[in-house]
Parts: structure tokens; C-alpha cells; sequence
């Protein structure tokens, strides 16, 4: 597993998914993250076409510039949830 990747998805979703979404298996390509662009482009209550969209965006540019962006984005983001006391309760 890799900080910045798509995000994983359970094994028993991944043959329905990708049935939908022909291009659903080029996700395997790269290692899955701990954070995606995906989710910090859109979050998480965006639809899996469009989730895979961006996935699909970032691996196709992933470069160390969008990695370190992926991040500081994510970080950004847990702070300022921490920020307004919403993580944790």
C-alpha cells in the first residue's frame, strides 16, 4: 500500500464494479493509498464512475508534484476537521 493511490476496494465489490465500469480495472495498475485523489478532489459521497474518473486522471499524471499535493490536501483537511472538533466524537 502506497500514502497516495486509489483507494482500495473490497475484493467482492471489484468484479461488479468493473463490469459497470469496463475501465474500473485499470485501477490495478498502482498500488492503492491511504489517501486518493479521488477523495480529495470530490469526497466521498461522489458516485464511482466519477471517482474512478479521477483516479484514472491521477494515473495517468501521477507525478511526485501531484503526490505531495494529494497530501498536503488530505493533511489540510484532517486538521481542519480537528480544527472544528468533528473527528474523534
Amino acid at each position: 500500500m502506497s500514502l497516495v493511490g486509489p483507494r482500495p476496494i473490497r475484493p467482492r465489490f471489484f468484479g461488479d464494479l468493473a463490469a459497470e465500469l469496463p475501465a474500473y480495472w485499470q485501477r490495478v495498475v498502482v498500488r492503492p493509498g491511504l489517501t486518493g485523489f479521488a477523495q480529495v478532489r470530490r469526497g466521498y459521497e461522489t458516485s464511482m464512475a466519477e471517482k474512478l474518473a479521477h483516479d484514472l486522471e491521477w494515473i495517468a499524471d501521477r507525478s511526485v508534484r501531484l503526490y505531495l499535493r494529494t497530501l498536503a490536501v488530505t493533511a489540510w483537511r484532517v486538521l481542519g476537521q480537528f480544527g472544528r472538533g468533528i473527528v474523534g466524537h
